[in-house]
């Protein structure tokens, strides 16, 4: 049996909580409502749902990285870095 979530409360509770944990809002990508559009067209569970966003999270932390032109072990860290700290 499907479960049905209601996407955008379950979003803001991760944005309270993420806001909480660290403060800032650095770990919630801008793209959220649109993630959430996409969970719900897709059916996601809420596990898939946070692997979304945790995906969002890295492409942007890398590219970050990127355009501070860090490579190789300096970009490893950095994204791992901003990853614990997010997730």
């Amino acid at each position: 049996m499907q479960q049905k979530y209601d996407w955008y409360e379950f979003s803001r509770e991760l944005c309270e909580q993420n806001l909480k944990n660290s403060g800032a809002r650095a770990g919630i990508p801008h793209c959220l409502p649109q993630l959430v559009t996409m969970a719900i067209d897709m059916r996601m569970t809420q596990e898939d749902f946070l692997r979304a966003v945790r995906v969002v999270q890295c492409i942007n932390i890398t590219a970050k990285a990127r355009a501070e032109r860090l490579r190789g072990a300096e970009l490893y860290l950095f994204v791992r870095y901003f990853v614990g700290k997010t997730s």
